[in-house]
């Protein structure tokens, strides 16, 4: 049985928060080199890679950093950091200073997938790089062009899952499981993903469920059978139920809110376009009997 889900669709998991404001519509009159800035920093206090080796999500390395410096371009009378030729990307130094953090680095360039049209952002991923949560942190990068952007963000604090009735995940009124987590500080959303696995699944089969971009600190929810050929499946009837569980909630500040959800750019910059954000990874695995 063939995996329905590629190794792009697992990394967009992490990459959300970049990929879905990287193309971004500005209302300024446009000027002779502008420059945009993404970068996001992520806390990973209560981050733990998944060790399930058939799971989706197994192998895959949350970075500590994404982004991506270039330079807005016109497209459709529309300004946009990127076309498709990437000839927008600008050299620059990039330094980052904050609790436990000060570290300096160069920008890459951003790679396109050959037949997909996706991007993938770069991204630093160092053991002795570790963001506190609930801190701030100032970022300067300077161009090449001797271009200087100053910004900076906070990062949402630390939360946990909390049990409902000594469980991860309960049953509620509506039939739907219910999974419920403490409030993070400074967060202004969410975004939810769990997959589910099972002894008896073929090797790569998996149930799951995501939710993206949302305020409360609860999900309710079925379980999705992502096998396209074979979506009238019922889980519970025709597979098992999955009893291994990978949780991860990613909660995420105001600049990523202002610059997504209400079109604000700059987002979190002095000076510039773009945005300076931050987020916070909770991931939990936990093994439970869902038919008890």
């Amino acid at each position: 049985m063939k995996n329905p889900v590629s190794i792009n669709c697992i990394i967009a998991f992490y990459l959300a928060l970049v990929l879905t404001s990287c193309i971004n519509t500005i209302s300024d009159p446009i000027e002779d080199h502008l420059i945009s800035a993404i970068l996001i920093v992520h806390c990973k206090t209560n981050y733990i890679e998944p060790s399930i080796k058939y799971s989706p999500y197994y192998g895959f390395i949350t970075p500590d950093i994404t982004y991506f410096i270039g330079e807005i371009v016109n497209i459709n009378d529309e300004l946009q950091i990127l076309d498709d030729s990437l000839n927008t990307y600008i050299h620059s130094d990039i330094s980052i200073i904050g609790e436990n953090v000060n570290i300096s680095f160069q920008s890459q360039n951003i790679v396109k997938l050959e037949g997909t049209g996706d991007y993938i952002f770069p991204m630093i991923n160092d053991q002795h790089i570790n963001f506190a949560a609930n801190s701030n942190y100032e970022v300067v990068v300077e161009t090449e062009d001797d271009i200087t952007l100053n910004g900076s963000t906070t990062t949402p604090s630390d939360f946990s899952i909390i049990s409902i009735e000594d469980k991860y995940l309960a049953k509620s009124y509506s039939n739907l499981w219910h999974i419920r987590w403490e409030k993070s500080e400074g967060a202004i959303g969410y975004l939810f993903y769990i997959v589910g696995l099972n002894e008896q699944y073929e090797e790569n089969q998996y149930v799951m469920y995501n939710r993206h971009h949302f305020t409360e600190n609860e999900v309710y929810f079925n379980f999705l059978y992502p096998y396209d050929s074979l979506s009238d499946i019922q889980i519970g009837v025709d597979i098992p139920w999955p009893n291994q569980f990978f949780v991860a909630i990613v909660a995420y500040e105001e600049n990523y809110y202002r610059y997504v959800f209400l079109n604000q750019d700059p987002a979190g910059w002095d000076n510039g376009y773009g945005m300076i954000g931050s987020t916070n990874i909770l991931s939990q695995e936990f093994v439970q009997e869902l038919n008890d």
